[in-house]
């Protein structure tokens, strides 16, 4: 179960736990997209514990948002070192336009950025 928003809660399932229900465990994601409203730290993170990105994951695309980096900058560094450790590497980086805010008295800036990922592993495997 995570809280949503406020008021109500939303049981969820992992990406390893689908994978496992639907008899998937197995099979290569050529790409997989992560755009989930904040939720990609706490996502990420048990993702690491299920332990199949390095194995399964040829690439990845993820929006990060920047709520909440403040308040445990450590944890959320930690994060972005654990992908590169698992062999995750930066190919292309841009800011996601739809996320701006507007800042009194000076220009908007997003609070939003995409970020995509090749797995070094795999590419040595082929």
């Amino acid at each position: 179960m995570i809280k949503i928003g406020k008021h109500g809660m939303c049981h969820v399932k992992t990406l390893g736990s689908l994978r496992e229900q639907f008899q998937e465990e197995e099979k290569m994601i050529d790409y997989l997209k992560m755009d989930v409203e904040g939720s990609e730290w706490p996502s990420l993170e048990a993702m690491f514990k299920e332990g199949f990105l390095t194995k399964y994951v040829k690439q990845i695309g993820i929006e990060y948002h920047s709520y909440g980096i403040k308040k445990s900058p450590k944890r959320f560094l930690a994060i972005l070192a654990k992908l590169e450790e698992l062999g995750f590497r930066k190919w292309n980086v841009h800011w996601n336009m739809h996320c701006l805010r507007k800042k009194k008295n000076t220009l908007s800036i997003t609070f939003c950025t995409e970020v995509y990922y090749v797995n070094i592993n795999i590419l040595k495997r082929v």
